[in-house]
């Protein structure tokens, strides 16, 4: 029985050098010597072969299918060796039915290994696949963000150099009409050219870069009127009107927060609420006391919102629908407002309507 003993356990030997266990080669070996050896103690209607499931398991942490395998087949002959070596005792019939079913046990808990091993290896290509993706991502980023900066004084120069040099030109006495009229273009295409080349170069920096403010306690209200102020002009070459009788019906409302980043988030919500409303449309403020939050929603009466582009509202360089509009734009303004509001953990939100659209914002206090 010894010389039987020795030809098994140089035969696993074998086996195993076969192939790969990783680090668990020498403990996987040493449970099937252990489980061969108590096996061979114990009567045949004893249920041991149960054992050899023990290294079936243990080749979960080993990379390559092989190991499992192998395991698996040195598992399934040792229960054979098992049952003609045991001493003698228990009926037949449970002796094979116990054999068989240990077989079983490792075969089946070999399939669920390997499955696993399957998804955990295709769980990390994935994962590594993502994480290139990501650095690409960022790279291209990085590489936008330098391009932006570098070309940040090439492109300001010569456009303030046609402003400065236009407005020269509005100042001359000697210009007709026809002529003053073209310098005016000029410059107004200039300054409009200006103003969107310094919101994308502002906002690629406000997405590159950690936002930190100084919070202070202030009236959102007079900051809001602010606002509205800044608008006049442009609602009057419209004829938009204001209606604030809903914000002026609340009480004063004092929040801690950002006042220059509100300021821009609802400046960019009503100078939108205004470009793109109808000749003689209505913008209307109203304002809501939470109870951790101080809400402020901002309706139009222009064209609205098309639902098919709800999901990109808020997305940059996006116009929804309006590239062909008189309203000069990259479509940046309520991506930018979002950055900022949530960089301040409040949020910025938009309801359709039947006739025009309405963006709210909420600041928690």
């Amino acid at each position: 029985m010894v010389n039987y003993l020795c030809f098994v356990v140089i035969w696993i030997g074998k086996m195993i050098n076969r192939t790969t266990f990783d680090n668990g080669f020498w403990l996987i070996a040493l449970s099937i010597i252990l489980g061969l050896a108590f096996d061979l103690m114990m009567p045949l209607g004893v249920a041991v072969a149960v054992v050899y499931v023990i290294p079936t398991l243990m080749t979960y942490n080993c990379k390559s299918d092989t190991s499992t395998y192998i395991t698996t087949v040195i598992g399934i002959v040792l229960t054979g060796v098992g049952l003609l070596m045991s001493p003698e005792g228990g009926e037949q019939w449970k002796v094979l039915a116990n054999r068989l079913l240990a077989v079983m046990a490792m075969i089946s808990v070999a399939f669920v290994i390997i499955k696993i091993k399957h998804k955990k290896a295709l769980l990390l290509v994935q994962t590594r696949l993502a994480k290139e993706a990501e650095d690409k991502a960022h790279r291209a980023s990085m590489a936008k963000s330098r391009f932006l900066s570098s070309m940040s004084h090439e492109l300001r120069t010569p456009l303030n150099s046609i402003l400065g040099f236009s407005q020269l030109l509005q100042s001359d006495d000697e210009l007709n009409e026809d002529q003053l009229e073209s310098v005016n273009f000029i410059y107004d295409s200039g300054h409009t050219l200006l103003n969107l080349v310094s919101n994308v170069l502002e906002f690629s920096e406000l997405q590159d870069s950690i936002i930190r403010h100084q919070l202070s306690e202030f009236n959102i209200d007079e900051l809001i009127f602010d606002v509205i102020n800044q608008h006049t002009r442009l609602a009057d070459s419209k004829g938009v009107t204001f209606n604030v009788d809903k914000l002026r019906a609340n009480p004063t409302k004092t929040v801690h927060s950002e006042p220059q980043v509100i300021s821009l988030v609802i400046t960019a919500m009503i100078n939108n609420a205004v470009q793109y409303n109808r000749d003689n449309g209505t913008v209307t403020i109203s304002s809501f006391i939470g109870d951790d939050h101080c809400r402020i929603t901002i309706r139009d009466t222009g064209v609205g919102i098309e639902q098919k582009y709800d999901k990109d509202i808020f997305q940059p360089f996006l116009r929804l629908g309006m590239e062909s509009s008189a309203v000069a734009g990259m479509g940046l303004a309520l991506s930018k407002a979002k950055v900022l509001i949530e960089s301040l953990n409040g949020s910025i939100g938009f309801i359709r309507e039947q006739d025009g659209s309405t963006f709210f914002l909420e600041i928690p206090y």
